[in-house]
């Protein structure tokens, strides 16, 4: 279901806002898994799934729980799977601090409906946007 809810409609909405119109429902079912401890059942890489909802949230606190997520999961991992779980903790980390300058991530402005500050046009300019167009980052006002 989380996949579904989180890649999927990144997939197919890519470039609007139907993007991210399930995330909310991604995070929820997730952390309700992992209040269960159904994460703790999963391998590694479907623990990676899992728990990207965080990764993606517009929210400190689950920016931290994604952060906390893979650095357990890159202290647990095997060598077959260490660079993929060291990947996943530098992209939390990346994703964090965004979300702790900015409150939410300015690549998403523009199909938000959101507007964009200077500050935030030269990031996205300077950013790979983590799979979102540049086009799309542009405020409302730019549309």
């Amino acid at each position: 279901m989380i996949i579904l809810l989180e890649q999927l409609t990144r997939t197919i909405y890519r470039g609007t806002r139907g993007a991210f119109a399930t995330d909310a429902r991604a995070s929820a079912i997730a952390l309700q898994g992992i209040e269960r401890q159904f994460d703790l059942g999963l391998t590694l890489i479907e623990r990676v799934i899992f728990y990207i909802p965080f990764e993606h949230a517009e929210n400190l606190e689950m920016q931290d729980r994604c952060v906390g997520y893979f650095q357990q999961l890159d202290d647990l991992a095997t060598p077959e799977f260490k660079e993929i779980t060291a990947a996943c903790v530098v992209s939390s980390r990346e994703h964090r601090e965004v979300i702790c300058k900015f409150g939410h991530f300015p690549h998403r402005n523009g199909v938000l409906g959101r507007s964009s500050t200077d500050e935030e046009l030269e990031w996205v300019e300077h950013h790979h946007g983590w799979g979102q167009s540049k086009r799309d980052a542009k405020g409302a006002e730019s549309l």
